[in-house]
């Protein structure tokens, strides 16, 4: 999810590519067999060389998707992608919320500010299913937030709950583990 439409032309940095703010992420994230992503996705080497990447583990080697493997995610997941002012995305009702930091002198993306764990759905009449805002991450690098999003979609891959439909979603892992753990 991006910046509303229209959005706040000034707001986004002029650095930043207008495709940044939808493209990149679930490009390399999303599924590699997709036909939607080899047909219209743009073919960034910097996407495809991070997707590729398997340094920290993220990866199933020899499998046509190295993130997901033979399973999907136990439950959907969402990400939203915004600019510091412009909270229109609802930045901490998401799985993941990324905020582009830019230098303000030149409008160069020096990194990005990262959430995790929100979410406002809930089961009426089960305790256990709450809704959970997003707790503040940490500070990423622009060169490593496709790393960080690789890492964070693997833990909710490996770690998340496949068992009960209604524990599934990210929140309940941050929940659980607390931030602290889960960085």
């Amino acid at each position: 999810m991006g910046t509303r439409v229209p959005c706040q032309i000034d707001a986004i940095p002029k650095a930043v590519p207008g495709w940044f703010l939808s493209v990149p992420v679930p490009a390399c994230t999303g599924q590699q067999t997709h036909l939607a992503v080899i047909l219209w996705l743009p073919q960034d080497p910097k996407v495809s060389e991070d997707r590729a990447f398997n340094g920290f583990g993220t990866n199933f080697e020899n499998c046509p998707e190295p993130i997901y493997g033979t399973q999907f995610l136990p439950r959907k997941f969402k990400i939203a992608v915004t600019v510091p002012g412009d909270n229109s995305v609802d930045l901490f009702t998401n799985d993941i919320g990324v905020v582009v930091i830019t230098d303000e002198a030149t409008g160069e993306v020096t990194g990005y500010n990262i959430v995790v764990g929100g979410g406002m759905g809930r089961t009426h009449r089960a305790e256990e299913t709450f809704p959970r805002l997003a707790d503040p991450l940490g500070y990423v690098d622009k060169d490593d937030i496709f790393h960080v999003i690789k890492a964070i979609v693997a833990t909710q891959r490996d770690y998340g709950r496949r068992d009960d439909r209604r524990q599934a979603r990210l929140k309940y892992l941050v929940n659980e583990w607390g931030i602290d753990r889960f960085r």
